[in-house]
């Protein structure tokens, strides 16, 4: 996924957590951002990425030990960041909106191209929930950035102007990525961790 996409999913899902689980957001526009950065923090492991090429000094050797998608794409690293985040004084309080950003990735990746994240890192194998087998920079992935814009837009403008009743007008974009979001990530994600905790607990 592009790096773009992965903002814009991750701005989107920030919306969708304050949507639905409403307080759990303090700033919007603050958790927004901070969920930006977050969504460029795994692709650490790839020093061609945005965000690696910024610490080539970690990233070469990261993606020389361990290759791509690997342990930076995983639940471990999800736990990880979170328990250090959340140990910061300073950051504690935008911990969410940095793992929203961060986790966000790691389904995009699932989601677009065909190779896959080692989710269950250090398990090896590979997830890809991409029946479509959009590629990477393809059509397909441009057009769900688009949907992911124009549904970040409504959302955003009915966030901070209610009286607009956007959603009304214009809802079905957002109702179709949120349907898509929660009804085929979710129960696979579901179904994928109670197969493979059984493998964590032998490890």
């Amino acid at each position: 996924m592009m790096a773009k996409t992965h903002q814009a999913f991750a701005v989107f899902s920030v919306l969708m957590v304050d949507t639905y689980v409403p307080g759990s957001v303090d700033n919007i526009v603050t958790a927004s951002v901070l969920s930006m950065l977050g969504a460029l923090q795994p692709d650490l492991d790839s020093p061609q990425s945005s965000f690696g090429r910024l610490i080539p000094l970690l990233s070469k050797p990261l993606h020389s030990m361990l290759g791509h998608r690997t342990i930076t794409h995983s639940l471990l690293a999800v736990i990880l960041l979170y328990s250090v985040l959340t140990s910061s004084p300073q950051w504690h309080t935008w911990a969410d909106a940095i793992c929203i950003g961060y986790f966000s990735h790691i389904i995009g990746d699932m989601l677009i191209g065909t190779n896959g994240v080692a989710l269950f890192w250090p398990l090896k194998q590979k997830i890809s929930l991409n029946p479509l087998r959009m590629q990477v920079a393809g059509a397909g992935e441009y057009l769900v950035f688009n949907l992911l814009v124009g549904a970040i837009v409504i959302q955003g403008l009915t966030h901070f102007y209610p009286s607009f009743d956007l959603m009304s007008r214009a809802g079905p974009i957002f109702t179709i990525c949120v349907e898509l979001y929660a009804k085929t990530i979710g129960p696979v994600i579901g179904s994928l961790t109670f197969k493979y905790s059984s493998l964590f607990n032998k490890l």
